[in-house]
């Protein structure tokens, strides 16, 4: 799988609410073969992420829409950290 992603400081938030907001967008390719040979770039699955990630007082707060081949979407939403301590964008949090 590889991804490639890209994120920016939108704006801030003010007083004890948190720090600031960030808008990000990444796109994905991967899949998952049952031998090597089975494996080529024509059977790629492919996806495009859109996401919003707020740094307040009480952690990351994430909203992200996705869409993947053959029309499938998704939505997340997450308050906190991930298991790994890490969040979506990737920006560390209080």
């Amino acid at each position: 799988m590889s991804r490639l992603g890209y994120y920016r400081t939108a704006g801030s938030l003010s007083g004890k609410k948190g720090r600031s907001i960030y808008l990000g967008a990444w796109t994905e390719a991967g899949n998952a073969w049952a031998s090597a040979h089975e494996a080529s770039f024509g059977n790629l699955r492919h996806t495009g992420t859109l996401g919003v990630g707020l740094d307040t007082f009480m952690g990351p707060l994430y909203l992200a829409y996705g869409r993947a081949d053959g029309g499938h979407n998704a939505v997340y939403f997450a308050v906190g950290r991930s298991i790994g301590g890490q969040g979506i964008f990737g920006f560390n949090n209080f």
